[in-house]
């Protein structure tokens, strides 16, 4: 069985949800989170690589993302993705009682996800997490603001939080692959939006996920490519560094878009078969 369904967050908001069941009886569920901007249904060829193996994937589109409700790119308040992956997770873990539960999360989807593992959000942790260019380190969002600065944006932040700016995201850098970068420039359900709210959030997941590294508590893949312009390998590098439990493996020439690019089909095996070996049913 494989489609959308509708589920509720916390304060009611309607999320759209995407399901893809195994042919088989299952090793388990993986659980996506997906990057900024995008949405569940670019993944339809990752869950496939995973039904293959033996696991059954649900994912949903982030609130202000895809066909989940909110204004593109806002959050109402600074954790509300975090609460979404939360009660996500936990809905779906009461479905496969026992079955081992993994969360999978890519560039933005990585930083929530690692930030929520170190931080201990809530009593539900799945068996083992896979994380894909996490957006831990980017160009211009880490990078040191001045007093000014600082005062500027608590001001704009306090008076205008969901005020929207264009991230103008370099596309070309997603994928070696030219199909895959005409195929996210035409997608409708993609966009570029962030709110001063979500974009301040976003830099604490990433900076409180890179201080808390050694409490990752499961067993984590963390993969980057080396030539990922969009979410610095560095982030990856020093959370491996301080994290005993986080693999890291880099992609030599690889793009943002590990799952997407020239080598997909190799990393989506390096995937199922890293699940297969630290996983078990």
């Amino acid at each position: 069985m494989r489609g959308g369904f509708a589920w509720k967050a916390v304060d009611e908001t309607v999320m759209h949800g995407y399901r893809w069941e195994a042919p088989e009886k299952t090793r388990g569920l993986v659980c996506l989170v997906h990057g900024f901007g995008e949405h569940c249904e670019r993944y339809h060829h990752v869950a496939a690589a995973l039904n293959e193996a033996g696991w059954d994937v649900s994912g949903f589109d982030h609130r202000g993302h895809g066909r989940s409700e909110g204004q593109r790119g806002c959050i109402p308040y600074p954790d509300a993705m975090l609460d979404d992956i939360q009660y996500f997770l936990s809905q779906q873990a009461a479905d496969y009682d026992s079955d081992p539960v993994i969360l999978y999360g890519h560039s933005m989807g990585g930083a929530l996800v690692l930030y929520y593992l170190t931080a201990f959000v809530g009593a539900e942790l799945p068996a083992a997490a896979v994380v894909t260019s996490p957006g831990l380190v980017l160009p211009g969002l880490n990078t040191q603001r001045s007093r000014w600065q600082e005062l500027i944006l608590k001001v704009m932040l306090r008076l205008r939080p969901h005020s929207v700016i264009q991230t103008r995201l370099p596309v070309s850098k997603l994928s070696r692959d030219p199909e895959v970068v005409e195929a996210y420039r035409d997608d409708a359900l993609v966009h570029g939006q962030m709110s001063l709210l979500l974009a301040d959030s976003f830099a604490r997941w990433a900076s409180e996920a890179l201080e808390k590294a050694d409490r990752l508590p499961v067993q984590t893949l963390i993969m980057h490519g080396t030539e990922d312009a969009i979410c610095l390998p560095e982030g990856s590098e020093a959370f491996a560094a301080n994290a005993s439990h986080a693999e890291l493996r880099l992609w030599p020439e690889g793009y943002h878009e590990l799952h997407n690019d020239i080598e997909r089909d190799t990393v989506l095996a390096t995937v199922t078969e890293w699940l297969e070996e630290k996983v078990e049913s």
